[in-house]
């Protein structure tokens, strides 16, 4: 899938506040006191359930000034046989007291993705901006303000 039809298919989703509990889950990160909650809840991408507790899930959020964004969460604990691989050499920043990477995903038609991906003792996660932190749409989304953002739900 190439990120515009990532882009389409999360925008496809339908719209609820984010502030009112919607999207948070038990296991999985509480949003309703970050930055986030001031975001639209689009919804959640297919995950994985296992013995009725979530492993893999995937929340997305739009934002009234243009950005789609993606929470990625993987719980390792909850899938056995299942491990987080830290490769040190890769981080390029920080979130809180993680080792984090930064990059940025281009296609050839002109779509870009920033993606912010940081593991803790009990999960990794991925942060998902579907924009150029480098070359922005819109000003706001930067490398500082997604890191931010990240730093901000407390993992």
């Amino acid at each position: 899938m190439v990120l515009s039809d990532a882009a389409q298919a999360i925008a496809r989703l339908p719209r609820q506040p984010v502030a009112a509990g919607v999207g948070d889950s038990p296991g999985l990160l509480p949003l309703r006191s970050t930055p986030l909650a001031n975001w639209t809840f689009l919804g959640r991408l297919p995950g994985l359930e296992l013995d009725g507790r979530t492993a893999i899930a995937a929340r997305a959020f739009d934002h009234d000034r243009g950005a789609l964004l993606t929470l990625e969460e993987f719980h390792d604990l909850r899938s056995p046989g299942a491990a987080i691989v830290r490769i040190g050499e890769l981080a390029n920043a920080r979130v809180g007291s993680h080792p984090a990477r930064l990059w940025i995903q281009r296609v050839p038609d002109g779509d870009a993705a920033t993606r912010l991906h940081w593991v803790t003792d009990r999960a990794a996660y991925t942060l998902v901006l579907h924009d150029d932190v480098d070359h922005p749409r819109r000003p706001q989304w930067s490398r500082e303000w997604l890191l931010d953002l990240a730093a901000s739900l407390r993992t």
